[in-house]
């Protein structure tokens, strides 16, 4: 756990800026290339930065309404990591279908991706594009549909239940928001006080379920058992309570060792770690950072 930690305060002056960094490493010039996709701290990657500002989605009074679900819904299913996610001038918040259009009017001859980035979440090119945009609209108001407003109005809508509802895959209720970007846009949510805030629990009951970065990065750490080869293409890997018991321990580990300061600058809380343990498995892949 100690070189988890090494890693997040190398990283930390990259809040500031990277033009900051007298003498920046090979680590901090690799990941400042590619902030959106291997910057530990999430909330300060520059796609969540310009979705919280006065035009953003995730902008205090938007998100407790039906056209700051169908925004959020466009940013994580759509925009997130794309030049237009990370442009300060970008609106990112919309009413409706027409206000997406009349957004991406004002831009004369795009080049290809500059709305929407295929390999935001992964290097496999997913099926996200704009076309998403008319299906999350139709999706938000089928007479099933949960109602958000009413969910969202009073700040207590569990983080759980939020994300069950976004990740819906059976049937999928919306395309591209499954487990893992579902988790994601639950927790665009919680900082802007619509949906409460995850526990450790939850976050790491999340991980279990998702199997992924998360997991992937308490196995580097020996924090959980590494997954065994099963049969045939399946694989053994740690329990829920192990998982659970694991990130809880990280988390822990963390709290303790971060300073008050060091904390409130990372925004650090379990999403967060959740979010640097899938960073760190990318770094440590790419062999920028060794455990």
């Amino acid at each position: 756990m100690n070189r988890f930690l090494d890693y997040l305060l190398e990283l930390e002056p990259l809040i500031d800026g990277f033009q900051h960094i007298q003498h920046p490493t090979l680590l901090q010039t690799a990941v400042n290339a590619k902030l959106d996709f291997l910057l530990p701290f999430r909330e300060h990657g520059p796609s969540r930065v310009n979705s919280r500002g006065p035009r953003g989605a995730f902008h205090s009074g938007h998100s407790a309404t039906w056209a700051g679900l169908f925004s959020g819904l466009i940013f994580r299913g759509v925009t997130f990591a794309s030049p237009f996610a990370q442009s300060a001038t970008s609106t990112t918040y919309f009413r409706d279908v027409s206000a997406w259009d009349a957004e991406c009017a004002k831009y004369t001859s795009p080049p290809e991706f500059f709305f929407c980035n295929p390999w935001a979440y992964s290097k496999r090119k997913s099926k996200r594009s704009e076309s998403l945009v008319t299906e999350y609209w139709a999706a938000i108001h089928v007479l099933d549909c949960p109602n958000w407003e009413a969910n969202t109005a009073n700040g207590n809508y569990a983080f759980k239940s939020c994300y069950d509802f976004l990740k819906q895959t059976s049937p999928s209720r919306f395309q591209e928001i499954g487990p893992l970007v579902g988790f994601l846009l639950a927790g665009d949510f919680s900082y802007t006080g619509v949906v409460q805030s995850p526990t450790v629990d939850d976050v790491g009951e999340i991980i279990r379920g998702i199997n992924k970065g998360g997991v992937k990065g308490l196995e580097l750490l020996g924090l959980v058992r590494p997954r065994e080869k099963g049969t045939g293409r399946a694989f053994k890997m740690a329990s829920m309570v192990e998982v659970k018991a694991g990130f809880s321990k990280l988390q822990g580990f963390l709290d303790t060792k971060l300073t008050a300061a060091q904390k409130a600058h990372m925004i650090f809380d379990p999403i967060m770690s959740e979010n640097s343990l899938c960073k760190l498995t990318r770094v440590v892949k790419a062999k920028m950072f060794v455990i």
